[in-house]
């Protein structure tokens, strides 16, 4: 089998979803070696080291229609030579959790009858027809939770035997030397309570992703227990500020920070390093 992984993400800034990938290729590439290949819009050249990668080379640009929709159009049209370049088979499998990416994928497949196969990786629902069309015509399907797959399965009617549930997770040997109460004290959170913590974006395509229940359920739980929300944004911050005034005290809200690998961190404001250990 040889699996391409195929992303529209710049690598440029290291967000959750970038960090994900990066994480997920190397497994990859530890797995399949030459039978694994990642197609991404731009990276450093320090990523991806010892994998097979199409960079094509796209610098951020400041304007919007650039850095989504020209980019989009751009892999439409280039990903039918790419597909003949490397000679597709029956054990060629694409894999992407990208929308579009995967829909031009269908696309191509049904008009050129292309013999690839597509795994289709399920973060969340669209909520649109495009749920339905990539569930129906993706060959596999990974989703992050058992939740996820009932509510794919409910919505779509496919086949739940196609569907493979794969947990995300931490590994937690890059954060075993940090003692849990110096970590506490960097952060000015006190060692005394219990800790719930969240850490990613606020909202996803400005949906919410359930930061407002958590805080709301505070007034149902012991003094004990606080939160910490690690990665959003100055107004998302100012938003969930506004919830009520008898959660506030049990509230800490961080702002959102760069990922740095933990072997180059001591002490010091990157949060992520040091919030899993709460």
């Amino acid at each position: 089998m040889k699996l391409v992984h195929i992303t529209a993400k710049k690598f440029q800034s290291l967000t959750a979803d970038n960090i994900y990938i990066l994480n997920l290729a190397e497994q990859f590439n530890n797995l399949l070696g030459r039978d694994y290949s990642i197609i991404v819009a731009s990276k450093s050249p320090e990523q991806f080291k010892n994998t097979l990668v199409t960079d094509l080379g796209f610098k951020r640009r400041k304007s919007v229609f650039f850095n989504f929709w020209f980019l989009y159009i751009f892999y439409f049209f280039w990903l039918p030579f790419f597909i003949l370049k490397i000679k597709t088979t029956s054990n060629t499998v694409f894999f992407s959790n990208e929308s579009h990416l995967l829909s031009y994928l269908i696309r191509l497949r049904k008009i050129f009858k292309f013999k690839y196969k597509i795994c289709s990786d399920w973060h969340m629902l669209y909520n649109n027809r495009r749920d339905k069309c990539i569930a129906s015509n993706s060959d596999f399907l990974i989703t992050t939770s058992m939740k996820l797959k009932n509510l794919l399965t409910d919505k779509t009617k496919i086949n739940q035997e196609k569907i493979l549930v794969a947990y995300g997770g931490v590994d937690l040997d890059n954060y075993k030397n940090i003692d849990k109460n110096e970590a506490r004290k960097i952060l000015n959170l006190p060692v005394d309570k219990n800790i719930v913590g969240y850490v990613g974006l606020f909202k996803t395509m400005g949906m919410e992703k359930g930061i407002n229940t958590m805080i709301l359920s505070l007034k149902n739980l012991s003094e004990k227990v606080i939160m910490v929300f690690i990665g959003g944004k100055d107004e998302e911050i100012t938003e969930y500020k506004k919830l009520p005034k008898n959660c506030r005290a049990y509230i800490e809200f961080i702002e959102k920070y760069t990922h740095t690998p933990v072997k180059y961190v001591s002490v010091g404001p990157r949060l992520e390093q040091t919030i899993i250990k709460l």
